[in-house]
């Protein structure tokens, strides 16, 4: 089958987009939630440029998608996720992660005030 626009070979009905490696972005990542699309959604990567080490990386949970990655590993562990870290990882301008940080903390402080407090929920 002839790629489709952008290289890409649609082995679906519908496109996707993969951003590859470049400038400050050092890896990504494309959400799959069945394992042979998945392995299409690699072999595709494997031949465009910009794409360095695509692999598969499983799910170990039943509700959750596997993932198809390249370039480097990215910065975080389940346990530890530091949003900054992983912004500047796939390429966020500072600003954005800043702006996004931010709503971040806003969001949790607002959940926090609307917690109810003490054993009769004041």
């Amino acid at each position: 089958m002839p790629p489709g626009p952008g290289g890409c070979h649609p082995h679906a009905a519908y496109g996707f987009l993969a951003v590859p490696v470049g400038g400050t972005r050092r890896g990504g990542f494309y959400a799959v939630e069945c394992v042979c699309f998945g392995l299409a959604v690699r072999d595709t990567l494997r031949e465009l440029p910009g794409f360095p080490d695509v692999r598969l990386r499983w799910s170990c949970w039943p509700d959750t998608t596997h993932n198809v990655e390249w370039g480097q590993q990215p910065p975080w562990l389940w346990e530890c996720q530091d949003d900054a870290a992983l912004g500047r990882f796939y390429g966020y301008s500072q600003t954005a992660i800043n702006r996004y940080t931010t709503a971040q903390a806003r969001a949790a402080h607002d959940r926090a005030l609307r917690r109810p407090s003490g054993p009769e929920g004041r």
